[in-house]
């Protein structure tokens, strides 16, 4: 999870840097894809793990996947909001740095438990 939580902290750095530099967008790109598959790959992972059986699978899944996917179909509006009101990607960059802080906080809790009911 540390390692996944740094590759999206570098990623999005490499995004704040104010260049044009075309190896700097490339890098960027490749931390993110490995940091949001790496992302994905353990959050279905820590469904089965830290479940009991198939329904308690099904719940936390449905319930984590509805909430991800309705955070997912909003984000994109929202950092063209943020875009929009600070005329900058700063703002929505940073604001991305806290979800992922957020997002390894819950992780990392989630890996503690022995199972999440």
């Amino acid at each position: 999870m540390w390692m996944i939580f740094g590759l999206f902290v570098l990623g999005l750095g490499c995004l704040m840097i104010q260049s044009t530099s075309l190896i700097i967008a490339i890098v960027a790109c490749v931390l993110l894809g490995f940091a949001t598959n790496a992302a994905f790959s353990m959050a279905m992972i820590l469904f089965s793990l830290k479940t009991s059986n198939p329904y308690e699978t099904s719940a936390v899944s449905g319930m984590a996947q509805s909430i991800g996917y309705l955070a997912a179909s909003v984000g994109p509006m929202m950092a063209g909001f943020l875009h929009s009101q600070f005329n900058s990607w700063t703002v929505a960059l940073a604001v991305l740095i806290v979800i992922v802080v957020i997002m390894t906080g819950f992780g990392l809790a989630v890996d503690r438990r022995k199972s999440v009911f």
